[in-house]
């Protein structure tokens, strides 16, 4: 059974302040560089697509097979298994698998999610892989400890920490299970020896400052980096404390936590974080999160790389008042929408930088619910300034190209009108003459003359109708009503199919460009009613509305398939009246007729033509 997507998403209280911690969890889980495998499957589980791929393997050795031909036995049929059930649920499972026929046991973090086809059903599988192995051999040889611990007799035995009972000149005297472990010495081999040279020690400031606030507080705490009998270092969060002893010398009880792993995983995060911090700084990217419930705002340091030192409170409020007027209630509809309809959202809007220019950004984000049921938006945004002004000078390059296209027709009209028309109206007062001196010769002769004449008439009608359509001059004689009138019926004429018109006549002279994208319009969409639709009769409606002028062109034939309409290159067709129409603030829409057929509806803003 495939099984149709479904979402759900609540919103709960806001979570309390965040650690730095969460914010690099946040931070890594928008952008991701962790050792992670993924993949993709198909219904036969085989695999389709692999990044990181492990087991020595390549991508090409995986793509196309099942985990039945890469994986041993029993590897297989667990994992095969998981997927399966994923497959046949369309419920996504995520689950520690151990594989123990490996030469070494392995464990494999494994998250399976059903991947959807554009009808919502399950297609194919996702699936993410982390090698746990060391996460997992922790745990085991932690929850080992733990019942070691138990098992102690006496409580200091049971501790986890090192705990050293040493004199004042560091000679120790007494040495735990827990230093055992810390540092791989026996006590017998401890006991006896001076700390500092045995553990090879490395002090943060001298000894002797340690020892002067010692014997002046009573205690001192700091890290201190010991050697392990291994050779491997070890760090540890040391306390010591002074121990009076009656009618003797004060001893010093250590006690020392191994804090290497945590001072490692410190070390890897500021280097995830900083590797993190350049990536998203050389694609001009940062990463936002928004609490809609407190209107707390957070973003990464990126943020300022790209928009300078702009005023910020940490709300939204703050970001949206830099925000261009045009976009502000655009951003906040896309934000309800996310929060209703749950899936990723992207947009595209322009800020203010410091300096006060408007720079663009294109967001991603989508809706989160965190473990505590807090939900927020999380996203990431890049600065595409540069994309969308090589974008408007492409199109103005397009719109420069059209306005030379249109000269050129308009030379092209010219020289046909003034020159080829004129000499072919003189060839045709020529033959009238040699029609008038022939009447007493052969009838060939008379019948070769009426043919050559009957060309010429031909000929001199295709020019001039040539002309009219590379420019008609009744559009800059009459304006866009008359030309609209004048090109129906000749196109009425020209081609047999009735055309029904209908203009407003209220509709002013508008601006000369104005006229002739639709013009252009009304030329296109009427050549196509003859070539494609088979229909013999289109009608014409010119109106005007609040905002701007309307001209609908629409036939009752078989309609233009999708990919016809959409295959044209650009200046030519569908797309070209569409991206006349854009250069001047309007739009082209095409769609079912009122019955049947094909229905072309162009709008541009009101531009009327100034007089002087």
């Amino acid at each position: 059974m495939r099984h149709a997507r479904e979402d759900d998403h609540d919103d709960e209280p806001d979570e309390p302040p965040r650690s730095n911690t969460d914010e690099l969890a946040r931070l890594s889980e928008a952008v991701s560089i962790a050792p992670i495998t993924l993949f993709t499957h198909d219904r036969d589980l085989r695999y389709t697509w692999v990044v990181n791929p492990v087991l020595g393997l390549t991508v090409q050795e995986i793509v196309g097979h099942t985990d039945a031909e890469l994986l041993p036995p029993e590897a297989a049929a667990i994992v095969t298994s998981i997927k399966q059930r994923v497959l046949d649920s369309g419920t996504a499972e995520r689950q520690l698998v151990r594989f123990d026929s490996q030469p070494t046991a392995v464990c494999y973090d494994v998250t399976v999610q059903p991947l959807y086809d554009g009808e919502g059903l399950v297609c194919g599988l996702t699936c993410a892989t982390m090698d746990v192995t060391r996460q997992c051999a922790a745990e085991a040889a932690l929850a080992s400890h733990i019942a070691a611990l138990r098992r102690q007799a006496k409580l200091i035995d049971s501790a986890h920490d090192a705990i050293i009972v040493r004199q004042l000149d560091g000679v120790i005297l007494s040495w735990n299970v827990g230093a055992e472990r810390t540092y791989g010495y026996a006590n017998a081999k401890a006991t006896g020896r001076v700390a500092r040279d045995l553990l090879a020690t490395r002090f943060p400031i001298p000894l002797s400052s340690i020892e002067a606030t010692l014997l002046s507080t009573g205690s001192w705490e700091g890290e201190l980096r010991h050697r392990h009998q291994d050779g491997s270092e070890r760090v540890v969060h040391s306390r010591w404390v002074v121990e009076p002893v009656a009618d003797g010398a004060p001893l010093v009880l250590e006690i020392n936590r191994d804090v290497t792993a945590a001072v490692t995983a410190a070390a890897e995060r500021r280097q995830t974080e900083s590797r993190l911090s350049l990536a998203l700084d050389t694609a001009r990217m940062f990463v936002w999160e928004w609490k809609p419930q407190s209107d707390e705002l957070y973003w990464s340091p990126e943020y300022t790389r790209i928009l300078g030192p702009v005023p910020f409170d940490g709300t939204h409020k703050s970001f949206r008042a830099t925000l261009h007027p045009d976009d502000a209630p655009r951003i906040l509809e896309t934000a309800r929408r996310a929060f209703a309809n749950g899936g990723r959202v992207t947009s595209t809007y322009r800020v203010r930088r410091h300096d006060g220019r408007m720079i663009s950004l294109e967001s991603c984000a989508e809706l989160r619910t965190d473990a505590n049921g807090q939900t927020s938006v999380v996203g990431v945004a890049r600065d595409v300034t540069d994309r969308h002004e090589a974008n408007a000078a492409m199109q103005d390059l397009s719109a420069r190209l059209l306005t030379s296209q249109d000269e050129e027709r308009r030379r092209v009209a010219r020289e046909l009108h003034d020159n080829s028309a004129q000499q072919l109206a003189a060839i045709q007062m020529n033959l009238s003459a040699i029609r008038a001196r022939v009447r007493s010769a052969t009838p060939e002769l008379r019948q070769l003359v009426d043919d050559t004449a009957a060309l010429a008439d031909s000929c001199f009608n295709e020019i001039r109708t040539l002309s009219h359509l590379l420019h008609p001059p009744v559009l800059e004689e009459l304006g866009l009503a008359g030309a609209v009138r004048d090109y129906a019926d000749g196109f009425a004429a020209r081609s047999g199919i009735r055309v029904d018109l209908e203009i407003d006549a209220s509709l002013a002279r508008l601006a000369q460009h104005v006229e002739l994208a639709l013009f252009r319009v009304l030329q296109e969409s009427l050549a196509n009613v003859h070539r494609h639709s088979g229909s013999r009769t289109a009608s014409i409606r010119l109106t005007t509305a609040p905002t701007g002028v309307v001209l609908e062109i629409e036939d009752s034939g078989r309609g233009l398939p999708r990919r016809e309409m959409m295959s044209a290159p650009l200046g030519v067709g569908i797309a070209g009246m569409a991206e006349r129409l854009a250069h001047i603030g309007g739009r082209l829409d095409l769609g079912p007729g009122r019955a049947g057929g094909t229905l072309v509806t162009a709008f541009v803003p009101r531009i009327e033509r100034h007089t002087t």
